[in-house]
């Protein structure tokens, strides 16, 4: 199992690079047929009543489910790639390198199991919070659920099966006494949902991306690539099994499994 640090590694990657890409800003680029299976959402993030960034994910025919995240005005630099069926892989686009991951757990936040109605993660553990109902967001099933810490913080999450249960609308709320009302600190809510439909760009992978350990892409960004949790990416990807079958993994140039464009 792969630490959680592998996801937040990626993030690293990603606001350490800093620069901005060419292409676009949103699931745009969707073909113009439905596909069964797909979807793609941007999930906008309001902090204070600002902007702050956004979140982006999709699914393409083939069951991969692409990730990433991107301040305003800026295309994400690096995303994560998984199968669903335990590979994962990290992929910066600046340095065109992927840090491939086999045998890893598919349930990673914000993800749940629909077959479980989102109450379940992959490996068996309860989703954050409890269940308090259900509603629709634009036209999809959304299953609600809320946790409070203490009578000063509460989050509340509304998680779609249908897109194996991605969380698409979230708000976290505070107050400083319990008889005053609660007050929004940050919300996330989605644009541009598609269903049917992918982008291209979250998905590519062509094979001139080398495979590199996390702590390598770092160093080639010229970053800091000290400290514990990176450390730990670093052991879980050279000890992973997937390094059994890479070919000298620090210059292939193998494709990626699966159909990555």
């Amino acid at each position: 199992m792969i630490p959680r640090a592998v996801a937040a590694t990626a993030l690293i990657v990603a606001a350490a690079s800093g620069l901005v890409l060419s292409g676009p800003s949103g699931p745009a680029e969707a073909t113009a047929a439905p596909i069964a299976g797909a979807f793609s959402v941007r999930l906008a993030l309001h902090i204070g009543g600002e902007l702050r960034g956004y979140h982006y994910w999709a699914r393409n025919a083939e069951g991969w489910i692409a990730h990433a995240q991107a301040n305003p005005g800026r295309r994400p630099a690096s995303r994560e790639l998984r199968d669903g069926k335990g590979t994962f892989i990290l992929v910066n686009d600046i340095v065109r390198a992927r840090s491939t991951f086999d045998g890893v757990e598919r349930g990673l936040d914000p993800f749940g199991t629909p077959d479980s109605g989102c109450t379940l993660t992959a490996d068996g553990r309860a989703m954050s919070g409890r269940r308090i109902g259900e509603t629709r967001i634009e036209g999809l099933r959304a299953i609600v659920f809320q946790k409070t810490n203490g009578t000063q913080e509460r989050w509340t999450d509304w998680a779609t099966p249908d897109l194996g249960c991605v969380v698409l609308r979230s708000v976290t709320e505070y107050r400083n006494k319990p008889d005053e009302p609660w007050r929004v600190v940050s919300h996330q809510a989605p644009e541009g949902l598609e269903v049917g439909a992918h982008p291209a760009w979250l998905f590519t992978l062509t094979p001139d991306y080398r495979e590199m350990s996390p702590k390598a892409v770092l160093i080639e960004l010229l970053q800091d690539a000290s400290g514990v949790r990176i450390d730990a990416v670093e052991n879980s990807y050279q000890t992973n099994a997937a390094r059994r079958r890479d070919p000298a993994y620090a210059g292939s140039t193998s494709p990626a499994p699966g159909a990555m464009n």
